[in-house]
């Protein structure tokens, strides 16, 4: 009956995805020697997300290299319109941008797919692709994921600045075709994810410690 798609994330009546209430979650190093697993020079983004109103800006999975520096990859929305961007380490920035924005209070896959390879960066709706750009340098890396003072540095956050829910939120090391992509989106949980860098999923009420930390586990689901 579909009950383990974020499509009926009521049933069962359990927390099932991450609630975004404008403030960023923190996806921190767990271990030191995994410190840099998620500073990556090419990648795959992904997540399902169901935006609260027709009007939310803000990240959706983020890392930077420093507090306010530069970008390794964003997937975020603006007044809806999603994107995917980096920087480099020099400060310049590639983005593709979608031009329709996403509707409120509607589950949908969004993933990003940078290839230094191919010099492309490719932004993904429900398996589709929505648009290619080409690209001339790498992505911005910075230092690994790193805690000082309690202050993050170098980390993922989820859902700054967005309110909605978010889910099945997965990064990879890996650059993923078109077909990767269409095959695989709406695999949700128990998915297949053994070549995968982390998954993050809350489904079955888990996933998420504390109240603005969350904790991502290589190569395995939560």
């Amino acid at each position: 009956l579909g009950f383990t798609s974020p499509f009926y994330s009521g049933s069962p009546n359990v927390p099932r995805s991450l609630v975004m209430t404008g403030a960023p979650y923190v996806v921190p190093p767990n271990e030191i020697n995994l410190a840099n697993r998620l500073q990556l020079p090419q990648w795959t983004v992904e997540c399902w997300v169901r935006l609260a109103t027709a009007n939310e800006t803000g990240s959706l999975i983020l890392r930077e290299t420093l507090p306010g520096g530069n970008t390794n990859y964003c997937l975020r929305v603006d007044n809806n319109i999603p994107s995917i961007w980096f920087s480099t380490e020099g400060g310049a920035m590639y983005s593709a941008a979608g031009s329709i924005p996403l509707l409120a209070d509607e589950w949908v896959h969004l993933a990003g797919v940078f290839n230094p390879v191919q010099a492309s960066l490719r932004l993904y709706a429900n398996g589709g692709l929505v648009v290619s750009s080409n690209t001339v340098e790498n992505c911005a890396l910075g230092q690994i994921s790193v805690w000082r003072g309690g202050t993050p540095s170098g980390v993922v956050t989820l859902g700054d600045g967005v309110n909605g829910l978010l889910d099945e939120v997965r990064i990879w090391n890996v650059a993923m075709a078109n077909s990767n992509i269409t095959a695989r989106f709406d695999h949700f949980g128990g998915g297949a994810v053994d070549s995968a860098f982390g998954v993050l999923g809350t489904a079955g009420g888990g996933g998420v410690a504390g109240a603005a930390t969350i904790n991502l586990v290589t190569n395995a689901p939560i």
